[in-house]
């Protein structure tokens, strides 16, 4: 029973993203406070839920690409995230311009106080370990039978793309491909530690960029 919930809530997800993305301009922005706050309750909620259904059939983390130890694909992978994340945060630091990536197209998104960094911080990381477990790991779980691996990849990325919203046809273009490259490298590695690595660190480094000071 809580499986289908959270199958049905994922995949509803997107649809109400992006019907409020397109009456966005009719009403004011939320601050950067309540968007985190709401992002963080969102994963929480969702993965509580998850965690419920798991726990009460007894399956395995595995299952959800919660390998432990971690696969030699999994430490592989967690290998190449730790170094591309150093390669871009040294491009980032020494090019100026803020990154682009998920969480922070938007150049209103970014904290602008130490109070905001707080929640910022604990945003990229609800993001990064919750959507990877949610939209990869338990939907490619819940897909692959009925649809097969490529429904199921193409199901789970269309879905998390989606639910990003659409501002415009170039940011949803950006989201659909991000979330199809995570999906193939989800199912190729069959490991998640990696993607959150990747997941959570992409967000933080327009951080790095020769900052304009936080108050």
């Amino acid at each position: 029973m809580l499986d289908t919930v959270l199958l049905v809530l994922l995949l509803v997800v997107p649809g109400y993203r992006v019907a409020r993305s397109w009456k966005a301009s009719d009403r004011p922005a939320p601050s950067r406070r309540r968007r985190y706050l709401q992002t963080i309750a969102l994963a929480l909620a969702l993965d509580g839920v998850l965690a419920a259904a798991w726990w009460k059939s007894g399956r395995p983390l595995l299952a959800l690409g919660l390998d432990m130890p971690p696969t030699f694909s999994g430490l592989a992978g967690i290998a190449a995230a730790v170094v591309l994340l150093a390669v871009l945060a040294v491009v980032v630091r020494r090019g100026g311009g803020r990154a682009k990536s998920d969480a922070a197209r938007a150049p209103d998104f970014l904290p602008e106080s130490r109070q905001d960094l707080v929640l910022f911080l604990a945003f990229a990381v609800s993001v990064g370990v919750s959507w990877e477990v949610l939209y990869r790991g338990f939907l490619m779980w819940s897909l692959r039978p009925p649809l097969g691996t490529v429904g199921a990849i193409a199901l789970a990325s269309a879905s998390y793309g989606l639910a990003h919203g659409v501002t415009s046809w170039k940011s949803l273009m950006a989201s659909l491909i991000s979330a199809l490259v995570f999906t193939l490298a989800y199912a190729v590695s069959s490991s998640l530690w990696w993607l959150m690595i990747l997941h959570t660190g992409l967000p933080l480094l327009p951080l790095l960029s020769p900052p304009k000071r936080l108050d």
